[in-house]
């Protein structure tokens, strides 16, 4: 049997080959042994689920032997959102969560996240410390008795009534902003159209049925995606649109010519929104992957905090506990913000940006095109790429070791080890290569001032790295 290696912020696994009832039943009987050795156990926990396949099933096998261990559960009694599990958490002053979904997948997996009693990602002592109980104890069997131990709860109402508070809805009702809501077939459902009801916006939601194939689209809010989105905000003419992944902690946005707007740009936007329309203050943290436009951004209006962190939001989360973080993500679609969890959050990237369009009286693309005025063009794309063990274990190390001075003809002028290894060029030039350590694939991420750089820097990537499948 293959042994469960716990990843990001959780474990994730093919459905009935390595994903069983049976691990799941182990990593839930780990989690009950954390939370007794802890002491915190009395406190209870959260288990939460998407839209997946057989996702409530999994998540009731994780409530019965939590219950059984003598922990108080609060299951939801619906498909919710990853961040309305983890602001419950928070709220109820839980001693963790447990989420079941494998986000933005394909269909035939699933997966377990584990939440925090702060209300956001596992730090990675956490998942330490849940791994080492793993196969310690056999797996203690639900009886009539501590099934009562779990308790059916709506974790939704408090989440969308958190979000309503943190945005001023006046002022996006008074904007009769159109904006299409692509829920990609995952627990985002309509919540958008929801959160907005009563006000004069109109919101087209998509795509917000339950569908365990996902239409057959994986459910990443990336532009080979959203197509779909597309061509309804161009039918509806809407103003933007905005697409939720598969548990709805991540969120893609285009604007309403139908071009996607990168976090690239969203981030820094954001940003300056919240400083300087809200008054919002704070630091900043974000990934490495992140285009260095928030940085110059933030040494243009006199500088501040920033922290570069590798990729993964757990190391955002790690530093927004720490410090008093305003802000921070990741390229992937994935932002938190203060005065709510340290926690990416979809739904609120989305009210955050409808707020920003109402507030500025500016369109999605002419914010975009203020910022290129400022800060340069940038075009970004990225490569997830096979790669066999022979080329890729040690890559990384023979990189480091003796980094190329230049790609493509591009001269390499900073290098970077914080994660993987990241060249920086003139400009907003740059290339990030990561190898993983448990599959064999290889992740290349690149961005300049035009697409055809940002190919050249790539091809010349796949080519150092020896990718020759795509």
């Amino acid at each position: 049997m293959q042994k469960i290696r716990f990843g990001t912020d959780g474990w994730r696994g093919i459905i009935a080959d390595n994903y069983t009832f049976e691990n799941v039943r182990i990593i839930a009987q780990a989690t009950a042994e954390y939370v007794k050795e802890k002491g915190t156990s009395a406190r209870g926990i959260a288990v939460g689920y998407d839209y997946r396949f057989m996702s409530e099933t999994y998540a009731m096998l994780v409530a019965e032997i939590l219950a059984a261990n003598g922990v108080q559960v609060l299951l939801g009694q619906e498909a919710v959102p990853t961040p309305a599990l983890s602001y419950i958490v928070k709220k109820n002053n839980c001693a963790g969560g447990v989420m079941i979904t494998a986000s933005h997948n394909p269909p035939h997996w699933n997966g377990v996240k584990f939440k925090g009693e702060y209300g956001g990602s596992a730090i990675p002592a956490i998942t330490k410390d849940i791994e080492k109980h793993l196969y310690k104890t056999d797996p203690k069997k639900v009886d009539e008795v501590t099934r009562k131990n779990i308790v059916m709860t709506d974790l939704v109402t408090p989440y969308l009534e958190q979000l309503k508070s943190l945005v001023d809805l006046k002022k996006i009702s008074d904007s009769k902003l159109t904006v299409v809501h692509d829920g990609m077939h995952g627990s985002g459902k309509n919540y958008l159209e929801k959160l907005l009801e009563g006000t004069d916006c109109k919101v087209i939601s998509i795509r917000s049925n339950r569908d365990c194939l996902f239409g057959g689209v994986l459910p990443e809010p990336i532009p080979k995606n959203t197509q779909i989105l597309i061509d309804t905000i161009k039918k509806e003419k809407a103003d933007l649109g905005v697409a939720t992944d598969g548990d709805a902690d991540r969120l893609g946005i285009t604007d309403s010519n139908g071009v996607f707007v990168w976090p690239h740009y969203s981030f820094p936007l954001l940003y300056e929104h919240l400083t300087q329309n809200r008054g919002w203050t704070g630091e900043v943290v974000h990934t490495v992957s992140l285009a260095p436009i928030i940085d110059k951004l933030i040494e243009q209006n006199g500088g501040g905090k920033v922290t570069e962190v590798p990729v993964g939001f757990k190391n955002v989360c790690e530093i927004m506990l720490e410090r008093d973080v305003l802000i921070g993500g990741e390229e992937s679609g994935g932002i938190g913000f203060k005065n709510h969890i340290p926690e990416r959050d979809g739904l609120l990237i989305a009210l955050l940006t409808l707020e920003m369009l109402a507030t500025t009286g500016k369109s999605l693309s002419e914010l975009v095109k203020d910022l290129e005025n400022r800060f340069g063009a940038f075009c970004y794309d990225r490569i997830d790429a096979h790669l066999e063990d022979s080329k890729r274990l040690g890559l990384i190390q023979r990189l480091r070791d003796n980094p190329p001075a230049e790609f493509a003809g591009i001269p390499v002028e900073k290098v970077c080890l914080l994660d993987g290894i990241k060249f920086s060029f003139h400009g907003n030039g740059w290339l990030l290569i990561r190898a993983s350590d448990t599959e064999p694939v290889v992740r290349l991420y690149a961005g300049s001032e035009t697409m055809d750089n940002t190919w050249k820097i790539l091809n010349a990537g796949k080519a150092l790295c020896g990718i020759t499948d795509i």
